[in-house]
């Protein structure tokens, strides 16, 4: 039986699984892909919900798993996923925690435009450092 849900999908999630699953919290984990998956391996007391999660699905995934928190640590730009989450949440009568990140400034000097991923990619060869 989950204590808590955690929409995964970032590194700030595998964080935050690790750490709730260390203290001995009871996680079960969303994720979109079998990619997903399998950077959650190896992390001892945790289930793993693979698929695409709509409102109701998850609605049934909370109903099912008795979890009595949910966490959304999914992507900054994944807004439907957000949404699918309060609304379950809501529906469920449970808290619903959304993780962000601080927000980063970016000098625009160092941005570099590309006309496609491919020239993108190339581009960023060429680069030394992150």
């Amino acid at each position: 039986m989950s204590q808590v849900i955690v929409i995964a999908g970032t590194g700030d999630a595998r964080q935050i699984i690790y750490e709730l699953t260390r203290r001995g919290v009871s996680v079960t984990a969303t994720v979109a892909t079998g990619f997903g998956s399998r950077l959650l391996e190896g992390c001892p007391g945790l289930e793993v919900h693979q698929g695409r999660l709509d409102s109701r699905g998850l609605f049934e995934l909370i109903s099912a798993s008795g979890a009595r928190l949910l966490v959304d640590a999914s992507h900054p730009y994944a807004g439907e996923v957000s949404l699918n989450a309060k609304d379950a949440a809501g529906k469920a009568g449970m808290p619903y925690l959304r993780f962000e990140r601080e927000r980063t400034e970016i000098d625009e000097e160092n941005i570099v435009e590309a006309d496609s991923f491919e020239e993108a990619a190339d581009r960023a060869a060429g680069i030394a450092g992150n």
